[in-house]
């Protein structure tokens, strides 16, 4: 993808609202433009205001990030640092990120209490999930828990039905075979369902390699090493051309 986020923060900038899916090549085109802009605002902002809003005016993008104890909401977890990278590059007071950590939860206890009601309240306009697949394994079946990632999304589009889905998996786990099927079956899934995924496995170690244990803790979560290689993956992903 080219520009993801940056895309989708200049279109919310100049108030267009987006309807399907716009080639990437477009949004390249209005950030190359938004930018030429911002630049000329830079320069002049001693003299009279241009066709672009203040910064006070423009809307920020909300982001919720969504996800099982793979998804901490601690300060040094990938989702807070995935954070800081998206504030440092498209700019602190254009994009908001919220958080929301449910532990120890399969996706059917997710779905049946609406455990992510608080983050639907919120009407973010772009949804990053990591949906329980760690934590459903061996508890129920993918059939079922993708019904469940269904469910979920359709809750999120009923506040927003202009939402950005975004899914991704849980963190690998070292010696598993059922688990990297599972993840499979989620990739085709957002395919499928034509939503954006990121497979951010392949940039960890093989689940085939021990090395992969120096990644995780005894918990099978992230550790400091793992969530600074999750959230630079993210970043480069949601913000550079790949």
């Amino acid at each position: 993808m080219k520009y993801w986020l940056i895309g989708v923060l200049f279109l919310m900038t100049v108030g267009i609202l987006v309807v399907g899916k716009l080639e990437w090549d477009e949004k390249i085109s209005g950030i190359e433009l938004e930018a030429k802009r911002v630049s000329a605002v830079a320069e002049a902002k001693s003299k009279s205001a241009t066709s672009l809003p203040s910064p006070s005016k423009i809307k920020p993008v909300k982001l919720a990030i969504l996800g099982s104890a793979s998804t901490p909401e601690d300060q040094g977890a990938w989702p807070a640092l995935l954070a800081q990278k998206l504030k440092n590059k498209a700019g602190a007071s254009l994009i908001e990120v919220a958080v929301k950590e449910i532990k120890d939860k399969t996706s059917d206890e997710v779905v049946k209490n609406k455990l992510y009601k608080d983050l639907i309240d919120s009407k973010p306009d772009i949804l990053l999930i990591e949906p329980f697949l760690l934590y459903d394994n061996s508890k129920i079946k993918m059939d079922r828990r993708l019904e469940n990632l269904s469910h979920i999304i359709r809750d999120f589009k009923k506040a927003n039905s202009k939402i950005e889905v975004i899914i991704q998996p849980s963190n690998p786990i070292y010696g598993t075979r059922y688990y990297q099927k599972e993840e499979a079956e989620l990739q085709k899934y957002a395919k499928n369902e034509g939503y954006t995924y990121i497979d951010h496995w392949e940039a960890w170690p093989s689940a085939d390699s021990k090395k992969l244990q120096s990644y995780l803790t005894n918990n099978y979560t992230p550790n400091q090493k793992g969530n600074e290689l999750w959230a630079e993956y993210l970043a480069e992903h949601l913000l550079t051309e790949s």
